[in-house]
């Protein structure tokens, strides 16, 4: 596949994101009535959790977990370690908002463990479109692939007949003559 459609995908994948991650937001803030945060505040935790574990799954997804676990059809292994990287993506990213984001600390373990889950429910959805974009491009590849073999196996199978025509048609035309001189010297 060439690389312009393959970049064409990527960019189309994180524009829907985004445009999903954007309503998802606008929406929470219909519903908010108290008072506002500052655009850093949320800039930054949308930062921290949607789209730096989505990052890191997705591609982890892609250039890691599909070629090593799915193509070689261990799947189990492929569940585990998706769940791994979804997780380590979480902790990633809350980590990050909490350094980022002034007063974000959470100090209270249980929300923390809430939000860790909540984040790898949001991080382990692009991991699996990556997932599934890589099979589109393998089943692709592999389509393309098939395609030249089946045609040069029609050429290869058109030349063998050509070289088999070859020589019937002499040993016939001389078989031929043959017969023609000694019906009529």
């Amino acid at each position: 596949m060439k690389k312009s459609i393959l970049i064409f995908l990527h960019l189309g994948f994180w524009f829907c994101y985004s445009l999903l991650i954007l309503l998802f937001f606008g929406m929470l803030a219909n519903f908010n009535t108290g008072e506002k945060p500052p655009f850093k505040v949320i800039a930054n935790l949308i930062f921290g959790t949607c789209y730096l574990p989505a990052f890191i799954t997705f591609y982890s997804f892609y250039f890691i977990l599909f070629p090593k676990f799915l193509l070689k059809n261990k799947i189990v292994k492929l569940c585990l370690y998706s769940v791994l990287v979804s997780v380590v993506a979480s902790v990633i990213g809350t980590l990050t908002m909490n350094l980022i984001v002034p007063g974000a600390t959470i100090r209270d373990g249980s929300v923390f463990i809430e939000i860790i889950i909540f984040i790898v429910f949001i991080a382990f959805i692009p991991g699996v479109v990556a997932l599934v974009i890589r099979g589109f491009v393998a089943w692709y590849e592999d389509l393309k692939i098939k395609q030249e073999l089946t045609q040069k196996n029609n050429a290869m199978e058109m030349a063998l007949v050509k070289a088999q025509l070859d020589p019937h048609f002499l040993f016939n035309t001389l078989n031929n003559i043959d017969v023609i001189i000694q019906d009529n010297a």
